[in-house]
């Protein structure tokens, strides 16, 4: 057991990208309390190294007893979880749903992480503990969470998987003390953390990220609305999310295995859903794709004028299409990494500003 954790904590040393010296000690603190509450071990009878020695307790979670879950708080010290809330509002700013017990769930792999990747996953961790909730993270065994006959017909689409894994979790959430979950996607990048928790407080029920995306052909510009699963909010017994899922299921059954589209349970289904029964949109939430990011990481800054344009209101957070990555061939990645780096620190560091819509100089807020 003791060179099975080893093994698994020099992987995870080998393959995060540290900010400083708090973060990892807040990681190694809460890798160690996973492993010892969440992880079981074989030798210990499928138990995990902390249950041998304590008297069997009813689990209300249906889910997540055999998972990897790390529950993160405001400092870097291990907490008991029934600590981690009240510690995080004792250190915040009053919360805007400071009646809610809230969850912001996030998930994504161990291995070949991007830098650029941990960077936007650290910047919704740091806006769900300024906001005094709970942060939630799932490693691969997120994609354990469908039916084995959803994962058989998915194949090698993960991307419909995680769209289902992420429903499942969210009721699994719901079902325990949180009041409300907010699911954000790795790639989501938030710069304007008290905008986008505006944007968020302004949600009720259930809420999906209403992105412009700017398709760009040489000189051809065309601007396309639509609702992505990217962001998304549920309250306690909101309809919507069982609703989502039973038809996520159902689309599944009518295709054949390994056939499933890309989009199928996401943007696509949500179109359909959208124009059956208006769904409530999360506003200031932008997509922005390679195209729109390699200008701007160099200081060239017409394309986001551009599509700054055509928003009503200014971006707080954006989808940066890590897709596109998996898209591009592994001789390039470096390049690709290196250009998304650069952008992510200019909009961390500079953000946008409602005046850079009209063509000014996009500056510091």
């Amino acid at each position: 057991m003791f060179e099975r954790f080893n093994g698994r904590l020099a992987q995870i040393l080998c393959t995060h990208h540290f900010n400083s010296a708090a973060d990892l000690q807040t990681t190694l603190h809460c890798y160690v309390w996973l492993y010892n509450e969440h992880l079981p071990q074989n030798a210990l009878h499928h138990r995990t190294p902390s249950r041998p020695s304590k008297p069997e307790t009813q689990h209300t979670s249906t889910c997540f007893s055999n998972q990897y879950v790390i529950v993160w708080n405001s400092t870097p010290t291990l907490m008991n979880p029934p600590d981690l809330t009240t510690k995080c509002q004792a250190d915040c700013t009053p919360l805007l749903h400071s009646d809610k017990k809230v969850a912001v769930l996030q998930s994504f792999r161990t291995v070949d992480v991007p830098p650029w990747i941990t960077r936007c996953m650290d910047s919704v961790r740091q806006w769900a503990l300024s906001q005094g909730w709970d942060y939630l993270i799932l490693d691969d065994r997120f994609l354990d969470l469908p039916p084995a006959w959803v994962r058989k017909r998915c194949a090698s689409n993960l991307y419909a998987v995680t769209d289902v894994a992420r429903l499942i979790w969210a009721e699994d959430v719901l079902s325990g003390n949180h009041e409300r979950v907010i699911w954000v996607d790795a790639d989501m990048l938030v710069f304007d953390p008290s905008g986008l928790a505006r944007h968020v407080d302004e949600v009720h029920e259930h809420g999906f990220a209403r992105e412009l995306f700017l398709y760009v052909s040489g000189r051809r510009i065309k601007p396309q609305w639509g609702l992505n699963n990217t962001l998304m909010v549920f309250d306690r017994h909101a309809p919507v999310l069982a609703d989502y899922l039973r038809i996520c299921l159902e689309r599944l059954e009518g295709y054949r295995d390994g056939e499933v589209p890309r989009t199928a349970m996401g943007p696509m289904l949500l179109q359909h859903l959208d124009a059956a029964e208006h769904l409530h949109r999360i506003e200031g939430v932008g997509l922005f794709t390679p195209a729109m990011l390699e200008p701007f990481a160099a200081g060239r800054d017409a394309l986001m004028h551009q599509y700054l344009s055509y928003c009503a209101l200014l971006p707080a957070a954006a989808n940066l299409c890590h897709f596109m990555r998996n898209a591009t061939t592994a001789s390039r990645r470096p390049a690709f990494d290196c250009m998304y780096t650069a952008a992510i620190e200019r909009l961390m560091h500079q953000g946008l500003v409602c005046d850079a819509r009209r063509g000014g100089a996009i500056q510091r807020p």
